[in-house]
């Protein structure tokens, strides 16, 4: 893959058709994930494209791109030539640029556990610059260099000829870095079931297509191979995944955890309207209690009163009138006193 600007192009298009395929699918949430680290792929592409036409353009040189080894492992110099220049700054600060992207990207997908706790997703990003970082620091220009798949023809190096360095660990780093995204898969974004497998075998069969092939792993350029395999494996995903879950656990969680965020709201709204009510009735009630204690009270006490003092007043004076004075007289006076 990416053996010319004509690959390269035709493998960036594909990826962006794909990509927007996928965010007007909206199969689930991953489809606006799947799009975006695809898209991250395509970049290479562009930038393979661009050095591939800064060759043809280089009229100048027999050799086309050439290594700038005085410019790599620093930061301070650049070449003078315009084309080596564009080389230059396209091979040093674009491509670990867009390195970083894709892990970035990677460490973004929708999983429970980086939902839960944003801010070790946002550290373990920062974590995966430091390599981009190293890769930044050591890149100068992108060279051809000699490849054996298809057939014997010059294909792109990125950052420049380190052959000074020992080729085992060369390609003990190289390996490494495939090993780190395998392992970003399972461990940060937490993927299962037949989502992991649709990710790791694909990197699996590129890893060992370049070991077979080529006999190395610092093919950069080739890993284009990513863009139009993943494009495949995301638009058949209602074939190698139909239901949307690995297993009737993981859709219960997943059923639970929908349910729980739109529950939410709707506990919420119900009470702000029922306080008030729930005041309100408590009010008149507090106030219709106020107004029937007294009438009782006043009630009971009227009726005591009357009790007390008719049936008692009239006997004592009937007592009185007859012990004491038969007379009309002294009834008068009596009825007068009391």
């Amino acid at each position: 893959m990416c053996w010319n600007i004509e690959v390269s192009i035709a493998s960036c298009l594909f990826g962006w058709a794909t990509c927007l395929y996928l965010l007007k699918r909206q199969r689930s949430e991953r489809d606006s994930w799947y799009a975006l680290y695809l898209l991250t792929f395509t970049f290479t592409q562009v930038i393979d494209a661009f050095l591939w036409h800064l060759n043809s353009k280089n009229d100048t040189m027999e050799q086309g791109l050439v290594a700038c080894r005085p410019f790599q492992f620093q930061f301070s110099a650049a070449p003078a030539g315009h084309d080596d220049y564009l080389n230059y700054a396209v091979s040093k600060y674009m491509i670990p640029l867009v390195v970083f992207s894709q892990h970035a990207t990677q460490l973004m997908y929708p999983s429970e556990q980086y939902k839960q706790n944003p801010t070790a997703q946002k550290k373990i990003i920062a974590f995966h610059a430091v390599p981009c970082l190293i890769m930044c620091f050591c890149f100068g220009c992108t060279m051809l260099t000699e490849s054996n798949f298809p057939y014997g023809a010059d294909t792109l190096f990125w950052g420049g000829n380190f052959q000074e360095f020992p080729q085992a660990l060369i390609q003990f780093g190289a390996t490494l870095h495939s090993g780190l995204v395998a392992f970003g898969f399972y461990y940060f974004c937490n993927m299962r079931g037949a989502i992991l497998k649709a990710h790791l075998m694909p990197l699996g069969c590129v890893v060992a297509f370049l070991w077979i092939t080529e006999g190395r792993m610092d093919f950069g350029s080739k890993w284009c191979s990513y863009c139009l395999i993943y494009s495949v494996v995301y638009i058949c995903e209602p074939w190698w995944y139909p239901n949307g879950h690995d297993s009737p656990t993981a859709a219960a969680a997943t059923k639970a955890t929908k349910s729980k965020l739109k529950s939410k709201p709707r506990s919420k709204t119900p009470v702000k309207k029922k306080t008030p009510v729930k005041k309100k009735a408590s009010a008149k009630k507090k106030a219709s209690a106020k107004k029937k204690t007294p009438v009782k009270k006043d009630t009971t006490s009227r009726r005591r009163s009357t009790r007390t003092k008719t049936p008692v007043r009239p006997k004592n004076v009937q007592k009185f009138l007859r012990q004491r004075t038969p007379g009309r007289t002294l009834r008068s006076q009596t009825e007068q006193s009391y």
